[in-house]
């Protein structure tokens, strides 16, 4: 069955026009690595180091085995792997002949995979063998009985391949694609067919699967390697997921298109990160708040030990709390490094970026300036732009917003206007010099009477407490106001606990208003995550403190 996409032929002659998409699929990145350099690194995984003629091979190998299991244009295969080379290899296969990739975190278990395969209804489904105990086939194969359409072929990376199930080395290793070159060069990919189908909405409590394709995904990419002037002399390290939206574009689909080696680790350990970048002169990193803040921390335990002078960004990405300023600070000057951060969404692309040159004490008070070719607009309730400097509703239009939800035009019709733009449904704020600040999500906004709390602006502030080592701020029902805001904490290690009026008198210190102020504190271990990033489930965690509150 074909997938329908909500570009316009409109889209097509602007985008194009523009230069913003352009016609190279992800199989031609890989021609053009391999005639300029074929004896170039530009993927190291573990033990494995391949070339850019080692990758055209084994991508082939996989692509022609594909088409002898049947999979072809528009068949949706559920990809949930972990950040290793097999994953990179089988995506940019399936891109080559057409197959839709559906990126599944491998921290999903059985209620959010399950919901993902019934609502895919994909041809085939790719898995590891076991990952720190848990049994991906093991759990697949409970699923699928219970599931509507049947699965096909179950492809599986690793030694313990169940009966019925196909093992991935046998494909990997198979060289009939060899044999077989003039009908594989039949299929070169399509910038602007389908790449991906992903899931969103893990925050939220309401998943949809967003259409990308390869124009659509590669724009902020190209623009972000333009802006920073990344290049195919640049080294890469990744340890974001990539059977993820966000790691399959930026960490796996980014290097290919700008002829840069790749450098996966799988199973984050600072020292071991450190060690990477020493030895492989990584210059961009692929990762998260936490991942930074902990390398840092190693870097200065072992006394400086390891050479990080290669490194000239470090992108952290996720909602999982910014790192501190002296984090930032401390990167920037012992490694000549740049941290920053980038806004964006499956549906949007990363529309807006931290620039080069960003002060470090800016750098995580913002969420960026918008990309070149993008548009938007802040909006009110009823649509409306709101006025300057106010906080409202983003919408965005542009060559990285993507091509819909898949098999669900209603959805997808209410989240654009008719002029195109795509409703995110984060709170924004455009301040005086052209910086967007993420106030939260329109359902995070919690009204006390006739009072609007931003939860964002709350969170920013506790997450400098001294105590605090993370903080969200949830509403929770109140029958005389209609919500309350409620603190949820994880203190640091080793400081005394937290208590309301403490935190209270901290706001007010702060210059929020007393109405503003959560009314409500609950210390916590862990917050409830979705998968891959990180990112905090608050629809779970507002659920979770109303129990706890006894509201």
């Amino acid at each position: 069955m074909a997938i329908m996409t909500a570009y316009t032929k409109s889209h097509y002659d602007e985008y194009y026009g523009k230069g913003y998409w352009i016609d190279k699929s992800l199989d031609a990145c890989i021609n053009q690595g391999m005639e300029r350099f074929p004896d170039k690194t530009v993927l190291v995984s573990g033990d494995v180091r391949l070339t850019f003629a080692d990758l055209r091979d084994l991508v082939d190998r996989c692509a022609w085995e594909f088409l002898r299991l049947g999979f072809g244009k528009d068949d949706i295969v559920s990809v949930q792997l972990p950040t290793i080379h097999e994953c990179v290899i089988a995506a940019l296969a399936f891109n080559k002949i057409g197959v839709v990739m559906n990126p599944i975190t491998p921290a999903y278990r059985h209620a959010e995979v399950e919901n993902i395969l019934r609502n895919t209804e994909p041809r085939g489904v790719m898995i590891p063998d076991e990952v720190k105990g848990f049994s991906y086939p093991e759990m697949i194969s409970q699923i699928r009985p219970r599931l509507p359409s049947p699965i096909r072929h179950i492809l599986v990376v690793g030694d313990d391949v169940p009966d019925g199930m196909i093992p991935f080395r046998k494909i990997i290793e198979s060289t009939e694609g060899r044999e077989h070159r003039a009908e594989l060069d039949r299929h070169r990919g399509d910038p602007d067919a389908p790449l991906m189908v992903a899931f969103t909405g893990g925050t939220t409590g309401e998943p949809k699967a967003a259409i990308s394709t390869t124009n659509s995904g590669l724009y902020t990419t190209r623009q972000i390697a333009k802006l920073f002037g990344i290049t195919g002399n640049d080294s890469f390290l990744t340890f974001v997921p990539i059977a993820h939206a966000y790691g399959l574009l930026n960490s796996v689909c980014m290097p290919i298109d700008q002829g840069a080696k790749n450098v996966l680790l799988n199973d984050f350990d600072a020292e071991k990160a450190l060690q990477i970048v020493q030895e492989e002169k990584i210059s961009f990193i692929w990762g998260t708040g936490p991942q930074a803040a902990a390398m840092y921390r190693a870097y200065k335990d072992t006394g400086g030990r390891y050479d990080a002078s290669s490194l000239r960004y470090f992108q952290v990405a996720g909602a999982t709390g910014p790192i501190t300023t002296e984090v930032a600070e401390g990167i920037w000057s012992d490694w000549g490094c740049q941290p920053f951060g980038m806004y964006g969404s499956t549906e949007s692309g990363r529309p807006f970026i931290i620039p080069p040159g960003t002060p470090p004490n800016l750098v995580f008070k913002t969420d960026g300036k918008v990309l070149p070719g993008e548009q938007f607009k802040i909006c009110d309730e009823s649509r409306q732009e709101a006025p300057a400097g106010e906080v409202g509703e983003l919408a965005m239009k542009g060559p990285s917003v993507f091509a819909g939800y898949y098999a669900n035009q209603k959805r997808t019709l209410e989240s654009f206007d008719r002029e195109g733009f795509f409703y995110t449904g984060d709170l924004a704020r455009l301040d005086e010099q052209g910086f967007m600040s993420i106030q939260g999500r329109t359902k995070d906004m919690i009204r006390r009477g006739g009072v609007n709390i931003y939860a964002k602006e709350i969170e920013a502030l506790l997450n400098e407490h001294p105590k605090i080592q993370e903080a969200y701020v949830v509403g929770v029902p109140d029958e005389r106001v209609g919500e309350k805001a409620c603190a949820c904490v994880i203190v640091r290690p080793d400081t005394d606990d937290l208590i309301l009026e403490e935190m209270v008198s901290y706001l007010l210190g702060r210059g929020v208003s007393k109405i503003r102020c959560p009314e409500y504190l609950r210390i916590v271990q862990t917050f409830p995550r979705a998968g891959g990033v990180g990112r905090t489930r608050k629809f779970v965690l507002a659920e979770e403190s109303k129990v706890a509150l006894g509201l």
